[in-house]
């Protein structure tokens, strides 16, 4: 995590982009990094949730790794504003939550979790 997080310091301006007239803006909340690949060599229950990919099998003559890629979202002031008046980022439509959802891969179970932050503007 330590890694992830100087590149992300070093190149997290990437994810913030002005956007022209028009444009296509990015969304408040992106998972497109992996922080963790490995390959499971034992059954580890203690994981982040949202893990992907293959879980631990002795028998395996090619084991494939097991991939995180989190959420993140990157707050500038806009953005801010917009996601504390917006109710597009949650689905009972409250105003200023930002729900995030992690979803295990097939091998992982049935686990979907949700996240919700409030994001408000304080006087």
């Amino acid at each position: 995590m330590n890694d992830y997080l100087r590149h992300f310091a070093a190149n997290g301006a990437r994810l913030i982009t002005v956007a022209a007239p028009g444009a296509v803006r990015t969304p408040l909340v992106v998972q497109r990094d992996t922080v963790l690949r490995f390959i499971p060599q034992r059954n580890d229950f203690d994981r982040p949730i949202g893990m992907d990919g293959d879980t631990f099998n002795p028998l395996a003559a090619d084991p494939q790794p097991a991939t995180f890629i989190p959420a993140v979202m990157v707050l500038t002031f806009t953005s801010a504003q917009e996601a504390a008046a917006s109710t597009l980022n949650s689905h009972p439509g409250r105003r200023g939550v930002v729900e995030i959802t992690y979803r295990d891969g097939r091998n992982y179970g049935e686990g979907s979790y949700t996240i919700s932050l409030l994001v408000e503007r304080l006087p």
